[in-house]
C-alpha cells in the first residue's frame, strides 16, 4: 500500500511507477499485439428476381380434364394421389361411418337385453335368468365410476348410510387376453391363459327398501369419492322411461330430439292448473286508503311550533 492509500481524494493506486518495477512484472502489462489486416470477402453478385409471368405459357398447356398424378408402388397397381386435405377428410369420414356402424351394433345388443328382461321379467320364478335384475326399477340405484378394486360389501357399507339395502347387482366382463397374459405372468408362470377371467364392471346396481332412500342418495351421494374415484349415482331410467338409451348411444341429433320432447314436457307443466295458493290473479290488499293503517312520518315543514 502507498502513502496515499487511505486519502479518498487521491488515486487508489500510488506506488511505485510501471517502469520502477522488474521485467517480470512489466511483461504482465505489456499490451497484446494488434490483429493483422483481412481484406474483406469478396460479395458475388446474385441473378435479379424474374417475375412469375414467364411461366405463363406452361400452364396454358394444363387443362382441368387430365387425370390427376399417380403415385407408383413397388410391383403394385398406381393409387390416386391424394393431398393431405383429403386424407384428413377421408380418414375423418372412415371414423364416423365405424362409429356408426359400431353405435348400431351396441343399440341392437342393448335391445336384445331390453327384450330378453321384459320376456323373463314375467315369469318369477326363473330365478336363474332374474339374478341379473332388480326386482323394482323405482327403487333401483345407479352407480357408476366404480373402481374395480371396490367390492361389493364396500359399496354396501357406504350406502347403507342412505337406507336398507335388499340387494347389489354388478355386472362383469371378460378381461382382454392381452392384459390376460400380463396377470397370469404376473400370478403364475405355470396358469393356464385358456380359462376366462372376469373383472367387475365399473358400475352396478343398488336396490332399496324405500324409493325415498334413493332420491337421498342421489342428493347427497353423487360425486363424492370411493377408492379414489369420483362415483356417480343417479336412478335407474331404463326401465322407467320409454324408449332411454344410454348417452353412448346417441346421436347429436338424438340429443336435439330429446331437449325438444323436454321443453314440449315442461310447456305441458305450465299449462296445468297451479294450486290455489300459487295463483297470480288474486286480489293483493291495498292499504293506501286504510285509514287504520299508520301513515308516512309529517315533514317537520309541516309541524307547528308551539309557544
Amino acid at each position: 500500500m502507498g502513502p496515499h492509500s487511505g486519502n479518498r481524494s487521491r488515486p487508489a493506486y500510488s506506488g511505485q511507477a510501471r517502469y520502477v518495477m522488474p521485467q517480470l512484472i512489466r511483461s504482465m502489462f505489456k499490451p497484446r499485439p494488434a490483429l493483422p489486416y483481412i481484406p474483406p470477402p469478396r460479395r458475388h453478385s446474385l441473378p435479379s428476381y424474374t417475375p412469375i409471368s414467364l411461366f405463363l405459357t406452361h400452364l396454358k398447356h394444363s387443362t382441368p380434364s387430365n387425370p390427376p398424378p399417380t403415385v407408383q408402388q413397388d410391383n403394385k397397381s398406381t393409387i390416386p394421389f391424394e393431398t393431405p386435405a383429403q386424407c384428413r377428410a377421408k380418414r375423418k369420414h372412415i371414423r364416423i361411418e365405424s362409429s356408426k356402424k359400431r353405435k348400431a351394433e351396441q343399440l341392437i345388443k342393448f335391445k336384445q337385453q331390453m327384450n330378453h328382461y321384459n320376456k323373463h321379467s314375467q315369469n318369477q320364478t326363473e330365478q336363474e335368468e332374474h339374478k341379473h335384475y332388480t326386482n323394482d326399477p323405482h327403487k333401483t340405484l345407479f352407480v357408476a365410476g366404480l373402481s374395480t378394486e371396490t367390492t361389493d360389501l364396500k359399496l354396501r357399507k357406504e350406502l347403507e348410510v342412505y337406507g336398507n339395502i335388499i340387494q347389489i347387482v354388478r355386472p362383469q366382463r371378460a378381461l382382454l387376453k392381452c392384459m390376460l397374459l400380463e396377470v397370469v405372468e404376473c400370478l403364475d408362470q405355470n396358469a393356464n391363459c385358456s380359462q376366462e377371467y372376469f373383472v367387475p364392471c365399473s358400475y352396478a346396481f343398488v336396490e332399496f327398501e324405500d324409493e325415498r332412500d334413493v332420491s337421498e342418495a342421489c342428493r347427497r351421494g353423487n360425486g363424492r369419492k370411493l377408492d379414489g374415484k369420483f362415483v356417480v349415482m343417479d336412478k335407474e331410467r331404463a326401465r322407467i322411461q320409454d324408449g332411454f338409451l344410454p348417452k353412448r348411444l346417441l346421436d347429436p341429433g338424438c340429443t336435439q330430439n330429446l331437449e325438444q320432447e323436454r321443453n314440449h314436457h315442461h310447456q305441458q307443466q305450465q299449462q296445468l292448473p297451479r294450486h290455489r295458493f300459487h295463483q297470480t290473479n288474486r286480489s293483493v290488499p291495498d292499504f293506501r286508503h286504510d285509514r287504520r293503517r299508520p301513515g308516512p312520518p309529517h315533514s317537520h315543514r309541516f309541524q307547528t311550533n308551539k309557544r
